[in-house]
């Protein structure tokens, strides 16, 4: 309950994401809590890429922050993931540059997509393009 008041409810359900939870204490940071844990990625991922457990950490002044940055770690990690229904629309860059934010559009010029950093998805719709 204590998380859910400090972090807000989306954070205390998402904490099933967790498959194991420890507390970590540092003598250089006596005022620092640091919580731990794993999440099976392949709990909320259905793919061949996510097989692994992952490992998450949270710092904070109170351990329902320190729970909650670790939550929180966990599902961005959790994102970067391709599930089922992710990818809605394939097709060349150059026919999807006005549904993208024009900041975005600017980065895919041509000079820039071959600099760009890319994750697994992102490679593989350039490379289907």
């Amino acid at each position: 309950m204590a998380v859910e008041m400090a972090a807000g409810p989306a954070i205390a359900r998402a904490a099933t994401i967790l498959q194991r939870l420890f507390l970590l204490r540092s003598p250089w940071a006596p005022g620092l809590r640091f919580v731990g844990g794993e999440a099976a990625s392949h709990s909320l991922v259905r793919s061949s890429d996510a097989n692994s457990m992952l490992s998450l950490a949270g710092s904070g002044t109170k351990i329902e922050a320190a729970f909650a940055a670790c939550v929180g770690e966990g599902l961005e990690r959790l994102s970067q993931f391709e599930r089922d229904g992710d990818v809605v629309r394939v097709a060349p860059w150059r026919e999807m540059t006005g549904e993208f934010l024009p900041a975005l559009t600017v980065l895919l010029e041509e000079s820039a997509v071959s600099e760009m950093p890319q994750n697994a998805a992102l490679a593989r719709i350039m490379h289907q393009a």
